[in-house]
């Protein structure tokens, strides 16, 4: 049977057509960057599987992995589990594995071995059983054969990929001991659908039925927790040497060789949601926000230029809505800086939130004093 494949980069102009001509579709329901590694939801995931079921046609959703640790795939995995319980989703759950985007440096995932991304994958199937539900691999027939040891995940679900001239039509089918589903072209014409989308072959059955699963079963599996992971860059004065030091995590320690040498770089992120972090440069003012964690990076990797000293840094952590979901509210960044060689911190700062904080202390959305270089810097999430 015919199924579709769709992400946010593709547009429905009428699913009663749609449903007219396939059998069922799978959503991306996430993706985690390829560089910063931050996970993030399909903008169309909502409205694709909202429509989808009005239209009468059953679904279920994959997840782009850029996953590097088995913790890292199962935290994909709750991910997927809960947006997909959510929406009353009724077919498996597949990891997607393939390359990054070759437009980004540095892509996260890129470099495991096949023994690596093997691991990660079974984790992240073994997690999505564990809520109860069919999981899937997908990916093309070569990286089954050569960038995942086939053997140990044919236990799952494969949805293999192998287009031959990519025109629309099934032609030859994967060279695989089990195929569960076959994606043949990516440039598939269903009416309903605006431009090419991802066509099918389906062998396995499609369940009409939501699963017993419901969103608030998956809350108390999910991982709620989110750690920080930060680093600076200090200045030696006397010799102008600049060096990134080793990242923190949490409050372990605090980054920064306080007394000694000035930040003249900052750079942070989440296990999940995204980091916004700003510097203030001492006589140039208010840098741009960014988002990256890249060493190498000197548009978005870090806030800072690496040559002036950073009097005051504002951060700002950005919920992941399943997360929102999930905790009932929102997460803030809390973190604290110590300033020009003085070895005693600020009170707390949330987020850019100015009044009272819950210590009681004046916020002024910010860290930090004009004209005072910090050296030294604490940052975890609440």
């Amino acid at each position: 049977m015919r199924v579709i494949d769709l992400s946010k980069y593709n547009t429905v102009t009428d699913w009663n057509s749609v449903a007219q001509n396939v059998s069922g579709a799978f959503i991306r329901v996430g993706y985690r960057g390829y560089v910063v590694g931050v996970i993030s939801e399909d903008n169309k995931y909502r409205m694709h599987a909202e429509q989808c079921k009005a239209a009468g046609l059953p679904f279920g959703v994959y997840f782009m992995s850029q996953a590097i640790t088995e913790d890292e795939a199962r935290e994909e995995a709750d991910y997927a589990v809960w947006m997909a319980a959510a929406l009353e989703a009724t077919l498996p759950i597949f990891i997607d594995s393939e390359d990054g985007d070759g437009t980004a440096r540095d892509v996260r995932a890129d470099g495991l071995s096949q023994d690596q991304r093997t691991a990660i994958v079974r984790a992240f199937c073994e997690q999505v059983r564990s809520h109860g539900l069919q999981a899937g691999v997908y990916a093309s027939e070569s990286w089954f054969k050569t960038r995942l040891h086939y053997d140990m995940v044919k236990g799952y679900l494969i949805w293999a990929a192998k287009y031959g001239v990519n025109d629309g039509t099934a032609h030859d089918q994967p060279a695989l001991e089990k195929v569960d589903m076959w994606q043949y072209s990516s440039r598939g014409s269903i009416p309903g659908i605006a431009g090419s989308v991802d066509v099918n072959e389906c062998y396995f059955e499609l369940p009409s039925v939501a699963p017993v699963l419901q969103p608030p079963e998956v809350l108390s599996a999910m991982n709620t927790s989110v750690d920080a992971f930060y680093r600076v860059a200090v200045k030696d004065n006397a010799t102008g040497k600049v060096s990134w030091l080793p990242e923190v995590k949490n409050l372990e320690d605090y980054a920064g060789l306080n007394e000694k040498k000035i930040i003249v770089g900052i750079m942070a992120k989440a296990s999940q949601g995204q980091m916004r972090v700003q510097a203030h440069v001492r006589g140039k003012g208010w840098y741009s926000v960014v988002t990256g964690y890249d060493i190498n990076d000197r548009k978005n990797g870090f806030a800072g230029d690496l040559v002036n000293e950073i009097d005051s840094v504002m951060m700002y952590y950005v919920t992941p809505d399943a997360l929102r979901k999930a905790i009932g509210g929102y997460k803030k960044a809390k973190y604290s800086v110590s300033v020009d060689k003085n070895s005693d911190f600020y009170s707390w700062q949330y987020d850019n939130e100015t009044g009272i904080s819950p210590e009681g202390k004046k916020q002024d959305g910010y860290a930090g004093t004009y004209g005072k270089p910090i050296d030294g810097l604490y940052l975890c999430f609440v």
